[in-house]
């Protein structure tokens, strides 16, 4: 079986690889070694949930997401020959964001987070696997992904605790307040506001126990 499909076996999507250059902070393998492919592997929708609610690590751990994350992978980085890191693994912490820039299809949002062209910004980060050689998967940066070309911006106008504006960019700690005082609203229910008004990746957006979730664990 391909990487692809057995990540997707599991709930979780390639969302590509890279072959890093001289300006990647990456970490070393065992051994000294750098990576030669970096494949950065997300979730993407309600795929994972599902997939997690089965899990023992739901009803046991908690910070059931990271820690079935961490089962998931490191089983699998053992049957394909790579290491694994984790962005929620640290210090130090490993610049996800700079790993998915330089996959195809992706830019950075006015809310801070990289849209995918395809999931839009209904994914999360779960990990990377580490290569000491180049693998067939690789996939080069093309284009500057959706968020240059969308025009209207629908985001910019969608976020009810004024958190995000056209006047100024995203404050984390405005959005986290309003959650923890507001917790049965919209925000907390159906997920970000401004995620839903993203033109992209709309087919992917969490169900709502999902996206109530990861919104009350932002909040803390």
């Amino acid at each position: 079986m391909s990487l692809q499909s057995d990540l997707e076996a599991t709930g979780l999507v390639l969302l590509g690889g890279f072959t890093p250059d001289a300006d990647h902070t990456l970490p070393e393998l065992t051994g000294g070694r750098r990576p030669k492919t970096v494949a950065v592997v997300g979730s993407a929708g309600p795929t994972m949930w599902a997939h997690l609610k089965e899990a023992p690590e739901f009803a046991s751990d908690p910070h059931p997401v990271n820690a079935w994350s961490q089962r998931v992978l490191l089983g699998l980085a053992k049957t394909c020959g790579a290491e694994v890191v984790f962005p929620f693994d640290g210090p130090p912490y490993w610049p996800f964001q700079q790993w998915l820039m330089a996959l195809p299809g992706t830019s950075q949002s006015p809310l801070g987070v990289v849209v995918h062209v395809r999931y839009g910004p209904w994914y999360a980060l779960r990990g990377a696997l580490l290569f000491g050689e180049e693998s067939e998967f690789k996939t080069k940066k093309t284009g500057p992904g959706p968020c240059p070309g969308c025009i209207e911006k629908p985001c910019l106008d969608a976020c009810p605790s004024g958190a995000l504006t056209r006047a100024h960019p995203f404050h984390a700690g405005v959005c986290r307040d309003y959650v923890r005082e507001n917790a049965n609203k919209d925000c907390t229910e159906r997920g970000c506001l401004v995620r839903h008004a993203c033109p992209y990746g709309r087919d992917y957006a969490y169900l709502p126990e999902q996206a109530r979730h990861h919104m009350l664990a932002f909040a803390g």
